[in-house]
């Protein structure tokens, strides 16, 4: 929303906010998130966001017999809506993307709105690759997709969605289902699964207070050394106008991926050296009167 009963133009996105809703920051109580409002639609998937380790995305079908290998962990280094993700290590894919499944339980109910988003990206040899994510039957009688969306993962973390079904018959046998089998080697990265139905959450509440970061922080770069490309994590306690530049170590500046006014939370950039020659350079934030660095590695 664009104004409030406070008179605050400011809006949070539901990405960050994590849930739908209506939420409202007052920057000047620095430190303190406000919620009010709509507390938000519940999700009816299980550790979404990965914070609990893989519990609820242990069942599904691998087609070992094709040879595929596959390894599922968390990755902790921030790389998409917070600090764990799922990684998918798919070394051998085998024949199709159905040789790879992870599904979860989604019971639909007639008359009912179903809303998937997620968060995805990639790594490997190939600049895309395509998954494939259902809410699908699979009972002996046979297999009834009831949604069935293909998705192209590139370099980049993006949000997919929202996809949207409306339940026409009862059907508790039904699952979300991804599907990851086929092509090259690769690496995928999942976070942020949301389905929610439309209702309130009944274990929210109207109001509540999150400590925002207390101090601003520039994280080490991950990979160090990096070739050709790393993430930059640093951290906000109040809105600023953010300036990241990387010089080299003749201080001359080489790049400069943002310049601009940012909200206080956390923030990942993804810089790209492959332009540069290898060795050392020195990344700094800029936010307000505060100034960190931090020396990065290129080895080509």
């Amino acid at each position: 929303m664009e104004g409030n009963q406070f008179g605050i133009p400011k809006t949070i996105s539901r990405r960050q906010a994590m849930k739908r809703g209506q939420w409202v920051r007052i920057a000047a109580l620095t430190g303190v998130l406000l919620i009010v409002g709509q507390a938000g639609a519940k999700n009816l998937i299980q550790n979404g966001e990965f914070d609990d380790g893989l519990a609820g995305w242990n069942s599904g079908w691998i087609n070992t017999g094709a040879g595929v290998v596959v390894d599922f962990v968390v990755n902790s280094e921030w790389l998409l809506s917070g600090e764990n993700c799922w990684q998918i290590d798919v070394l051998n894919g085998g024949g199709t993307d159905y040789y790879i499944q992870r599904v979860q339980n989604l019971p639909l109910e007639t008359g009912v709105t179903y809303t998937l988003t997620f968060m995805g990206m990639m790594e490997g040899i190939d600049l895309e690759r395509d998954i494939t994510v259902t809410f699908e039957n699979g009972e002996a009688g046979g297999y009834h997709r009831y949604l069935s969306e293909t998705i192209t993962l590139t370099n980049d973390p993006t949000e997919y969605g929202p996809f949207e079904h409306t339940a026409e018959v009862d059907d508790p046998a039904v699952q979300l289902k991804f599907f990851f089998g086929g092509g090259n080697d690769v690496t995928i990265f999942i976070d942020a699964i949301v389905v929610d139905d439309g209702e309130d959450d009944d274990t929210a509440v109207d109001s509540r207070v999150s400590s925002l970061p207390g101090a601003l922080s520039l994280e080490q770069n991950y990979p160090n050394p990096f070739n050709p490309d790393t993430r930059i994590h640093y951290t906000l306690p109040s809105d600023a106008h953010v300036r990241l530049t990387v010089y080299d170590t003749r201080g001359k500046a080489v790049a400069n991926p943002v310049d601009r006014l940012q909200t206080a939370g956390s923030h990942i950039v993804h810089f790209d050296g492959r332009d540069l020659p290898s060795g050392a350079y020195i990344c700094r934030l800029e936010a307000g009167s505060k100034t960190l660095t931090r020396k990065m590695m290129l080895i080509k």
